[in-house]
Order: structure tokens, then sequence, then C-alpha cells
């Protein structure tokens, strides 16, 4: 909330938020799984969660995303694989990609986004930081 003149971060970016209809988060840990649905659900962006490569890709074949949030350390496949199957879909080209890892070593972020990731953040993150991060992505 903004002290000054009672806002919410979110009213800052509404258009932009409001063009997420849909996201799916993409994501190994659960108590991270959980924060982020919770984050999303404050920024009004219906949100679907699924914890391993394999189910995000039946999620993309059953559902139209306008994001996707994907953790590049999945238990079954490399976040940067499942990402190269999303962007080889033409019914997924214009879907953004927010990918994120709390495990950065070097080249990982180069990685991230030669497989197709639009945005990379670096977990830890606030919520402040994941609203400002989509944001930019609708802008």
């Amino acid at each position: 909330m903004n002290a000054t003149d009672g806002t919410s971060s979110s009213d800052e970016y509404p258009a932009p938020l409001a063009r997420v209809r849909r996201a799916l988060v993409v994501d190994g840990d659960g108590e991270h799984r959980t924060l982020t649905k919770l984050t999303l659900n404050v920024l009004k962006i219906p949100a679907d969660v699924v914890s391993t490569g394999l189910q995000a890709m039946e999620a993309m074949l059953a559902h139209d995303y306008d994001l996707v949030l994907v953790d590049m350390a999945l238990s079954d496949m490399r976040g940067p694989d499942l990402v190269r199957v999303l962007r080889n879909s033409p019914q997924h080209q214009r879907v953004r990609v927010l990918a994120h890892s709390c495990y950065v070593l070097p080249g990982d972020v180069e990685r991230s986004f030669e497989a197709g990731c639009d945005a990379f953040i670096e977990r830890p993150y606030s919520p402040r930081t994941l609203e400002r991060a989509i944001a930019a992505l609708f802008a």
C-alpha cells in the first residue's frame, strides 16, 4: 500500500496485469507454488499450478495461457527444455514465459533466454518483484 495516495502496488500497472487472463505456475517446490499462487490471486491473475514439466505440457494442451512461470530446476526435466517444447508449439507462440530459479549458476540466465524465456527472476523474490516482472512483460 502506498502511504501517500492509498493505492496498492497493482494500481500502478492495471492495464498490463489485466492482459493476463490465465497463468500457469510450474514449480517443483510446494511452498513456492503456494506463495506464487497466493501472489497471483492478490494480483487478480487466475492461475493453474503444477509441479512437473509433464504436468505443464498436459496443462498447456488443455488450456490457453498468457503467462507461464517456469522453475528452471524441475524434477522431471530441465526448465529450458520445457520452454523449448512450449516455443516449438504454434499455439503457444504468444505466451510470455517468466523463468525463475534459486540455484543460479553462471550461464543459467543466458540459457533461459536462449531457450525462449522472456524474463528471468532469481528466487527468493518478493511479491512486488513478481508483480513488476509480470507488468513489464505485458506493458
